[in-house]
């Protein structure tokens, strides 16, 4: 694994336990998200990837937190807000769109047939760090298929 590689995995690992964690505590720790922000933070800075990764986490991020406070604090918690920063930062800025943008898609994909079905009700509480792991995924495959295509 080239060092250009070591960000998107540090980020996809962290993307992985806080999908995990999410799912069955409905949390995504700080220590996760935090550990592996300063991780990426050493990695862009050795890399000279910085302007890449801070452009990432803001185009994350930012839009995250922007939904957070608009509908306060009941459609996304800090925690989706926190990871979605470091799979910005992870990716940087294009990625993080695709990342980002995967995420909604797949929970609307996901919603769709729960509300149809009744298993899920307007209002009940979705954790949504599991697709935000699947944004990450898919924009580190399209990441590889556009670099190696």
């Amino acid at each position: 694994m080239s060092a250009g590689w070591l960000g998107p995995a540090l980020m996809l690992v962290c993307a992985g336990v806080c999908a995990v964690t999410d799912l069955r505590r409905g949390l995504i720790y700080d220590w996760v998200t935090g550990s592996t922000a300063l991780g990426i933070v050493v990695w862009s800075l050795a890399s000279s990837n910085t302007t890449r990764s801070l452009l990432g986490a803001c185009a994350c991020g930012l839009p995250m937190i922007v939904v957070h406070y608009a509908t306060r604090g009941r459609g996304l918690g800090l925690g989706d807000v926190k990871l979605s920063a470091v799979i910005g930062a992870g990716i940087g800025g294009v990625g993080a769109a695709t990342a980002i943008g995967s995420a909604f898609v797949a929970g609307a994909l996901w919603a769709l047939p729960m509300l149809a079905l009744g298993r899920v009700r307007r209002g009940d509480r979705v954790p949504f760090g599991p697709f935000l792991a699947v944004g990450a995924v898919f924009a580190v495959f399209m990441r590889s298929v556009h670099n190696n295509g």
